[in-house]
């Protein structure tokens, strides 16, 4: 928002939300919603998802963070030497991103990718 040199108000108003929405998140008095962070990102798309949702750029971190928040007694955990083929994320509005996993060096560290 600084970066734009936009006001509280004219974020919202880029945004498409209302300026109360707006005038609870900024001290944090609330955490903004699924829908808030989708128009951030859909208004601002040089901003990265993963950082507006968690504050992390990097993708392995951003899963460690939504992991860690996952009660683990309702998900089957994989054995470490099964491996990921796709991830899909589905959002709201009905538009869905994929992610397949590649293997970037010869330590077989996997990362994300489109």
């Amino acid at each position: 928002m600084l970066n734009h040199g936009l006001s509280h108000a004219a974020f919202a108003d880029k945004i498409g939300v209302t300026r109360s929405n707006i005038s609870h998140i900024f001290p944090g008095r609330n955490k903004p919603s699924l829908e808030i962070v989708l128009k951030i990102h859909v208004a601002f798309p040089e901003i990265n998802l993963g950082w507006l949702l968690t504050g992390k750029e990097n993708p392995t971190e951003i899963l460690k963070s939504i992991s860690s928040s996952l009660p683990l007694e309702n998900y089957k955990i994989l054995e470490q030497s099964q491996t990921v083929e796709r991830i899909i994320v589905f959002f709201e509005n009905g538009i869905f991103r994929s992610y397949t996993p590649r293997v970037e060096d010869k330590d077989r560290e996997t990362t994300l990718g489109e």
